[in-house]
């Protein structure tokens, strides 16, 4: 059964986006950033599991492969990370240390083409876990979730699945217009074999949803035994 509470919850934080945005379209795309970052601030860092941290920086993994620079990646904190400075707040990661990665955008339609170029260098990076622990028959993938979140997309579902189904390497879309989330997160099985949890939401549904995603995502980094001195210079 549906629960009313959160419903009106839900609808309160979309409609505060929808009027964050209304306020920004006269200004300069440097100032329109900031929607991306309420977005941020009002959301993410509120409703994640405290376990969660919300970072920027660059992304590398046991292959040297690495990201080139993110603005919002999803870490649990159970690893280290490195400063720039020491007073930076842009740090380099390791890939078994990242939940998710999520980019941002004033609208997903004008702006998809650096959407899957961020998509595809994300996807290079594989996560490396060694044991695992089951926990509800998924076990996090090698693939680090990447999920793109927009202020405007194509302001219809059928537009916005054609779009999704055509980047392999994005594992989900949220957009704030049309309220529509699609989402196709792997997960591995002890067995070794793969399986998709496939999200199809609407409406407040869809903020809800994405809020789940991340905080599943989180908490199977909880059962994994990833060792950062794997990372050791030999």
């Amino acid at each position: 059964m549906k629960n009313d509470y959160l419903k009106k919850r839900l609808r309160g934080i979309l409609d505060l986006f929808k009027a964050i945005r209304s306020g920004s379209i006269p200004l300069s795309n440097e100032s329109k950033g900031e929607e991306r970052e309420a977005f941020l601030n009002a959301f993410l860092l509120a409703v994640l599991p405290s376990r969660a941290k919300i970072g920027r920086g660059e992304i590398t993994d046991l292959n040297n492969e690495r990201s080139g620079q993110l603005d919002c990646v999803v870490e649990y904190g159970y690893q280290p990370s490195l400063p720039l400075l020491p007073m930076s707040d842009t740090r380099l990661f390791i890939a078994e240390s990242i939940a998710a990665v999520i980019e941002v955008k004033s609208d997903l339609s004008s702006q998809w083409s650096q959407i899957q170029k961020t998509a595809t260098a994300v996807s290079k990076l594989k996560r490396s876990f060694g044991k695992t622990h089951v926990t509800n028959d998924r076990i996090p993938g090698s693939e680090i979730p990447f999920l793109a979140v927009g202020y405007q997309g194509w302001k219809n579902i059928d537009k916005l699945r054609e779009h999704f189904n055509v980047c392999p390497a994005l594992h989900g879309i949220l957009d704030l217009e049309c309220e529509q989330l699609i989402a196709k997160i792997p997960f591995r099985k002890e067995d070794g074999s793969t399986w998709v949890l496939d999200y199809g939401a609407s409406a407040e549904d869809a903020l809800w949803g994405f809020a789940c995603i991340l905080s599943e995502q989180v908490n199977s980094l909880l059962m994994t035994d990833a060792l950062a001195s794997d990372y050791t210079f030999k």
